[in-house]
């Protein structure tokens, strides 16, 4: 049960799909779905094989948790070609993200390594593949044009940027992006979900650092909206100039 990937696969569709194959209720559903789904060392042993078996020379290991360890520090640590990658594996339909795991991830993520949460190894493969392949560049990438649109209108202003799943708001709903304005007044960290095409990835992108340029109390106010649309037209302008086009 649920021991393969299946691309696009959510934990209420499962409940109810099983609820209505048997005619039982959800709770008569999640009960029988716990005692049929492997626990979680079984996709963890899955997913460290298949890196060991796609990255034969990388470094993978199953991070082990005792009365010292250092909370959050993700299940698996591989290491290929001299990237760090810590996946944190989640059981289907009832693995829970500890805020302590979020942090780590984030975290990692910041420092400029690679942490994800998972459950299957198409997932962790999926995002070592796409890290190794980024070390051929874009001449174009709008990622990059948008960061220089918005350096060249803020040149004072800082903040980190990441992809990363599973991002929610305060009151736990989902959403493609995310700005966090430490306490400590720190840097901002600007998150946008790993999930999204790259045109709607560069929309995110620049709603989330138009937060930035508006500061923490903005909101989605007017002030906020004037800071977009000066970033998206430095970034047009940007690419017009550069590569042409309207």
């Amino acid at each position: 049960m649920l021991e393969h990937y299946e691309k696009g696969w959510k934990d209420s569709d499962v409940i109810a799909q099983v609820q209505k194959e048997r005619g039982i209720t959800k709770t008569q559903a999640v009960k029988w779905l716990r005692e049929r789904i492997p626990p979680e060392r079984y996709y963890q042993k899955k997913i460290i094989e298949a890196l060991r078996r796609e990255y034969p020379d990388a470094y993978v290991v199953k991070v082990s948790q005792g009365a010292y360890s250092i909370g959050g520090i993700p299940d698996i640590m591989c290491v290929v070609g001299g990237r760090y990658f810590g996946f944190e594996v989640k059981r289907p339909v009832f693995g829970e993200v500890s805020s302590l795991q979020e942090l780590a991830v984030r975290k990692i993520n910041i420092a400029g390594g690679t942490a994800a949460i998972v459950t299957y190894p198409e997932e962790a493969l999926q995002i070592v593949k796409w890290k190794i392949d980024r070390r051929c560049s874009f001449v174009n990438s709008p990622f990059d044009l948008l960061q220089e649109a918005f350096r060249k209108l803020y040149p004072e202003k800082k903040y980190q940027a990441v992809f990363s799943d599973g991002i929610k708001d305060e009151d736990g709903k989902a959403v493609f992006g995310e700005t966090v304005f430490p306490d400590d007044e720190s840097i901002p960290i600007v998150s946008v979900s790993a999930c999204l095409s790259i045109k709607d990835a560069v929309e995110v992108f620049a709603h989330e650092l138009a937060h930035v340029a508006a500061g923490k109390e903005s909101g989605h106010s007017e002030a906020w909206e004037a800071e977009f649309q000066k970033i998206f037209d430095e970034y047009n302008r940007i690419g017009s100039e550069r590569f042409g086009g309207n």
